[in-house]
């Protein structure tokens, strides 16, 4: 009866390890960009852990990276960047207990740890939590983590750099549910303001937007780094749903934003607005150094409550159910909850 409610149906594909619990995590949201889908399979992946379920992770075609053919020898768009935390998506079908994920699973997830769900913000306790459970289960695959580790060096090197991360695009339209935009001005202000203290020897920036690019080259010169392969755009559309003749351009979006947050999460401090990309660069940051960024400025003017829905990029927060109430209880009651 409990697993019904919780959505945990049990489903016997075969004899294959049958005294344990397969947790199939199969997103295929053509809506969020590379960090929301990523934020949401760290909740499906602390409700495995909680749960002693063991996960496995499928993209779906929908997803926005995703090619039509394989990429790193792989048609899963997850495995493209990452390597799965235990058995292999074709040995689903030979296991004989397998629970599919359930969007209420995440949003139970989200709502105990963070106090709400569907948002852009997240608590202390949540951004620790994520970091345990992306330290034990997200590890990127050879080839990535090889040209990852190769950027950094180049670019960041031993260097003590300050992360500036400017979301522009389509946060320029002020859609319903996402943070009030924040202007490129504000952005430079709080910068040079925390670079000018001395504390610093160069400014990393990673931004999706051709002209605060521009504006901050201006300002730092040779002081600043960034990535100049990295696809930007000078419009209000994000570049997630951008198409391009360049080969491979969906992985490389998805290759793109993956080093810039970890790029972001290398840095000793961090200047950003609320979005799913620092979001993840605090998550990431905590994982890899066990610590809180030296300095932290997370510039937050509010959250849109008027403006028209964008589909492909907003949520409605919905109200919560008796079932997500239920199992929130249910999940609060759980040994892993610490």
């Amino acid at each position: 009866m409990a697993g019904e409610k919780f959505n945990l149906k049990i489903n016997h594909y075969g004899p294959y390890l049958k005294d344990k619990i397969i947790y199939n995590i199969n997103i295929n949201d053509f809506n969020c960009g590379f960090f929301a889908t990523h934020r949401k399979l760290l909740e499906y992946l602390y409700f495995a852990d909680i749960c002693g379920y063991i996960p496995v992770i499928q993209y779906g075609n929908s997803f926005l990276y995703a090619e039509d053919h394989k990429i790193n020898g792989t048609s899963n768009p997850y495995e493209y960047y990452f390597r799965q935390p235990s058995i292999q998506v074709k040995d689903v079908k030979k296991c004989h207990n397998v629970i599919l994920s359930d969007s209420m699973h995440s949003d139970m997830v989200s709502l105990i740890l963070n106090g709400k769900y569907g948002v852009y913000d997240a608590s202390l306790f949540y951004i620790n939590q994520m970091a345990r459970i992306s330290r034990k289960y997200v590890k990127q695959n050879s080839i990535v983590d090889s040209y990852i580790s190769n950027e950094l060096g180049r670019l960041i090197g031993e260097e003590k750099i300050l992360g500036v991360h400017v979301r522009g695009s389509d946060f320029k339209c002020n859609y319903h549910i996402h943070p009030v935009y924040v202007e490129t001005g504000t952005y430079l202000e709080e910068t040079r303001k925390q670079f000018d203290k001395g504390n610093w020897d160069r400014v990393f920036l990673a931004t999706d937007d051709e002209d605060a690019l521009e504006v901050f080259r201006k300002e730092f010169g040779s002081s600043l780094l960034y990535y100049g392969d990295v696809y930007r755009t000078g419009s209000n559309k994000s570049v997630a749903f951008s198409s391009s003749e360049r080969e491979d351009h969906h992985y490389k979006l998805g290759l793109e934003v993956l080093r810039d947050v970890y790029t972001l999460a290398s840095c000793g401090g961090l200047i950003s607005g609320i979005s799913q990309v620092s979001l993840c660069a605090r998550i990431i940051h905590k994982d890899k150094t066990k610590k809180e960024y030296e300095y932290l400025n997370c510039i937050h003017n509010g959250i849109n409550l008027k403006g028209r829905h964008f589909r492909e990029h907003t949520r409605k927060q919905k109200n919560v159910s008796e079932n997500l109430k239920d199992a929130v209880r249910h999940l609060l009651r759980s040994p892993g909850i610490r």
